[in-house]
């Protein structure tokens, strides 16, 4: 017997509704800002830098991370997109005609 190729592979991806679109970016929205809570949270557990400064590496990537995640909620509620991973944030920031905002992350950037 022979093994044929999946038809419903080779067909042209199907392009979301309206609806649907709408839908998968609020899972996104979401998805972030569960992101953000929780490292948010996270800096809550670990403690007082001034009594323990082994916790600063750890609260530092914990801010940037939740800071991250924040500003993807922001570019897709306001721009209708947002970038998954940070390489090169401060200039599609920019490029969203959002400089005030891109010169803070590249803030953060440097102090990271």
């Amino acid at each position: 017997m022979r093994n044929w190729p999946n038809i419903a592979l080779l067909a042209k991806p199907r392009t979301l509704s309206l609806d649907e679109t709408r839908e998968d970016e609020v899972l996104r929205v979401e998805a972030h800002e569960q992101r953000a809570l929780q490292l948010e949270h996270a800096i809550t557990l670990l403690g007082d830098p001034v009594t323990d400064p082994d916790v600063v590496p750890s609260l530092i990537e914990n801010y940037w991370g939740a800071a991250f995640h924040w500003i993807a909620i922001g570019c897709q509620r306001k721009h209708g997109q947002h970038k998954e991973n940070h390489t090169q944030l401060g200039r599609y920031l920019r490029d969203l005609n959002e400089a005030a905002m891109s010169g803070r992350w590249n803030s953060i950037e440097r102090i990271r």
